[in-house]
């Protein structure tokens, strides 16, 4: 490659760094300054074009890639330049939803690449720890588990081994985890009191449809009746009214008492066994894996799995892996609707 489009190139990276994943982190691993980073890029690029573009060509636009037809007569960079020429004339993932939140990202390959990322990097992990999943989704939690936990084993006293710093960090996490759960706890309760106005608004319009309807069968009868069968007539207007009006009113407190029951359903709970409760923590952790797919965790940085190739699904395994996942997701999607909150992002 000549020396002014490498500059040119370099430039072009220097500028725009952020929007590159320079490579995933490990556990604990620190990352790079930007200087160490270009320092690496540019050292890379002069000894191998083609490991460069393996490793950040989806990051470039097509005007810096034509920096590399110069090296077209090496059979890898040829290749690779058609395959990322390709992806971008398809409108690949990275220049369709680079601007969109996560949860708003459907492109197949980015919802393929998250889940071969759940499946390698968080399942069996205490990414679905019953402490990180309160911390996360409180609301959730505490109605799949943590009101069916007792107090004392919820709550341990400290042990002798936890330091005062621990504790300290122990209670900022609970103080917070309180915090998000009234928040949630608001936020259900002003969609329970919208769904209540509406209904009772579409009471009160049935009652004034049934008195409607009253009026006018009680106008057609009279028309069809002599003085006689005036004087015999029982069921007056007034009383025909009355009666639609109650069918109403029953229905309506039928609603009432079933809103009633469900809200009194706390205060009776049962102590389940432990293979009720894990049953229920295995619903919940299904719910959080669908969370996650649906880019859902506001604390995660999606960017470094959605335009990844590293997670592309390469195997017929994790193929097979990810359909049967998604099978045995479906049934579940009752079972979620019934105890979300309908609270997707916070």
């Amino acid at each position: 490659m000549e020396t002014l489009k490498r500059e040119i190139l370099l430039e072009h990276l220097k500028t725009h760094l952020s929007e590159v994943q320079f490579k995933s982190l490990r556990q604990n691993e620190i990352e790079l300054d930007d200087q160490e980073k270009l320092r690496q890029m540019q050292e890379i690029l002069e000894k191998d074009p083609a490991l460069f573009l393996t490793k950040w060509g989806r990051f470039l636009p097509k005007e810096q890639l034509q920096n590399f037809y110069s090296l077209r007569g090496d059979y890898e960079v040829n290749w690779l330049l058609d395959h990322l020429q390709r992806d971008k004339n398809n409108n690949s993932p990275e220049t369709i939803s680079r601007n969109l939140s996560p949860s708003q990202r459907k492109d197949k390959k980015i919802i393929n690449r998250r889940f071969k990322y759940l499946l390698n990097n968080l399942e069996n992990t205490s990414y679905f720890s019953d402490e990180a999943m309160e911390m996360r989704e409180p609301l959730l939690y505490e109605e799949y588990i943590g009101k069916y936990i007792p107090e004392e084993e919820r709550y341990p006293p400290f042990s002798d081994e936890v330091d005062l710093v621990e504790r300290i960090y122990y209670d900022i996490d609970q103080n917070n985890i309180r915090e998000r759960l009234q928040y949630q706890k608001m936020i259900q309760e002003e969609q329970m009191q919208e769904e209540e106005d509406d209904e009772d608004e579409e009471n009160e319009k049935e009652y004034k449809s049934a008195e409607n309807e009253a009026k006018t069968v009680a106008n057609l009868a009279k028309l069809h009746i002599t003085d006689d069968e005036k004087e015999k007539t029982i069921i007056s207007d007034d009383e025909i009214i009355k009666q639609q009006a109650k069918e109403v009113d029953t229905n309506e407190e039928m609603n009432n008492n079933q809103r009633h029951s469900n809200s009194n359903i706390d205060k009776n709970i049962e102590n389940l066994s432990t293979e009720e409760l894990n049953e229920l923590r295995e619903e919940l952790i299904d719910i959080m894996r669908g969370k996650f797919i649906s880019g859902n965790d506001t604390e995660f940085d999606y960017d470094q799995i959605d335009y990844n190739e590293e997670f592309d699904n390469t195997d017929q395994e994790t193929n097979d892996i990810q359909d049967n996942y998604f099978d045995k997701e479906e049934p579940n999607d009752t079972t979620e609707n019934n105890h979300d909150t309908g609270i997707l992002d916070y």
